[in-house]
């Protein structure tokens, strides 16, 4: 990626103003840094052209108020899931619906309710700490 951002110069203003719209569009002063290490994480080879713009979308849309929730819902989910192989959460309703509108939970019913699980896409959030990111 590196070489064909160097090699290209118009390549590589094209992906220039890609992430500069992305930024300018994020609300919060931690989303950048979590927008650059995915892209370099990306770039790195780390994830692929697939997941990168599912998690700009996330970071985009996520309420900077539910990002440190992440972790706490998921650590929930998966204690809960490994006690009783079912993957109730004790986690606020309003968070989890936020956690699912930017594509971080699914949601599944049956037996009259709605049960929200955590997705593949909320695995790599947390694998690459973007919740732990403070600047």
């Amino acid at each position: 990626m590196t070489d064909k951002l160097e090699a290209d110069p118009e390549y590589g203003r094209k992906v220039g103003e890609h992430l500069i719209e992305i930024l300018e569009r994020l609300d919060a002063h931690r989303k950048p840094y979590m927008t650059a290490k995915v892209f370099s994480t990306y770039v790195s080879g780390g994830i692929d052209a697939r997941t990168l713009p599912r998690l700009n979308y996330t970071i985009e849309r996520i309420p900077f108020y539910e990002i440190d929730a992440v972790r706490d819902a998921y650590e929930k989910w998966k204690a809960l899931k490994e006690k009783d192989g079912e993957g109730g959460i004790g986690v606020n309703i309003a968070t989890l619906q936020a956690l699912h509108t930017v594509d971080l939970m699914s949601a599944a019913s049956g037996w009259g309710c709605l049960v929200y699980e955590p997705n593949d896409l909320c695995e790599v959030f947390l694998n690459l700490d973007l919740d732990k990111t403070k600047h």
